[in-house]
């Protein structure tokens, strides 16, 4: 929509000046406005205490009876999700039947698909193991260290995605131009840029623990990568794997880093709905575009699946 952010600056910038240092001052201007607001929500939060100190129970919630209001309540519910989700499914399934009926196929959609499934997949790992030291330094040690580590780890979601793949192209083409536009080098630029949705999740997640079961393991005689492995992991695992899928829904969505550090050959359903509609070429994306709402859907249902089972303590 042409509206002037820090983001669209920045790209604009790399694209229509060869002089990459306005870009670079943008993009360092934006850090230090995401370096202000850790240090704020890290004052905010303080150190409180998130996990129950005695015993807790799961308690049911209380259902509230609308009355009058029922069918009011749900028409409004069911404009909203008409909108947002109904709307634009209708005109892809019409955008697909104008493309068959000129004789567009749709070939190439498993193999999209599939690359799609293998980046998000690949990513969502990588992302989660290199969250879990972080979110647990932060959590059950808050020295410096551990504080320090995981306010460095949000800045990567201060940059735009462009800045962080253009940085990567630097890097790979001069530095490691054995894995330069290698799948490898791909996951990694992803893990740097969605690594805060990884260790916000696993974080939330561990502060709800009670370290006293750590603690009675280690007691017990277990070392401190066999408490992490039985105790800490099973019992955080709703927020490991919340973290995991909303990585994976992102990668499958993402287009500057994927569009410019993927393999040669290697699309994914959003460079290629990217390419079809710089060209006009709405009854091709809209296939692939089509399929990646019904992608998203899967992650998107996960994630709503492990709110609604968390337990309510009392």
């Amino acid at each position: 929509l042409r509206y002037d952010v820090f983001t669209r600056a920045i790209y604009v910038q790399y694209r229509s000046s060869f002089d990459r240092s306005a870009a670079a001052v943008l993009a360092a201007l934006l850090v230090l406005v995401a370096i202000g607001l850790v240090v704020a929500e890290g004052r905010v939060r303080g150190n409180h205490t998130y996990h129950a100190i005695g015993s807790s129970a799961k308690r049911v919630p209380r259902t509230i009876a609308l009355g009058r209001w029922t069918w009011p309540s749900v028409t409004f519910c069911g404009l909203i999700a008409l909108s947002a989700l109904g709307l634009p499914i209708f005109v892809l399934v019409y955008w697909i039947a104008r493309g068959v009926t000129g004789g567009e196929g749709v070939g190439r959609l498993p193999e999209l698909v599939g690359n799609s499934l293998t980046a998000g997949g690949l990513a969502a790992v990588a992302t989660t193991l290199a969250a879990l030291p972080v979110a647990a330094l932060a959590v059950r040690h808050r020295g410096w260290v551990g504080q320090l580590g995981a306010r460095v780890a949000y800045l990567g979601y201060a940059l735009p995605g462009i800045v962080i793949a253009l940085a990567f192209v630097y890097f790979g083409a001069n530095h490691v131009p054995t894995i330069y536009q290698s799948m490898l080098l791909l996951v990694i630029a992803y893990a740097v840029r969605f690594l805060p949705q990884a260790v916000g999740a696993q974080r939330l997640s561990m502060l709800q623990l009670n370290p006293r079961l750590e603690e009675a393991s280690r007691t017990l005689g277990r070392s401190a990568f066999q408490t992490l492995a039985r105790v800490t992991l099973p019992l955080t695992r709703p927020g490991v794997l919340t973290g995991a899928a909303l990585v994976m829904l992102t990668v499958m969505k993402d287009l500057p880093i994927t569009l410019i550090l993927s393999p040669i050959g290697f699309d994914t359903l959003a460079t290629e709905i990217w390419q079809y509609t710089t060209t006009g070429s709405y009854g091709r994306a809209a296939a692939p575009a089509l399929a990646l709402v019904l992608l998203s859907a899967i992650p998107s249902l996960l994630l709503t699946t492990r709110a609604g089972d968390q337990p309510v303590s009392s």
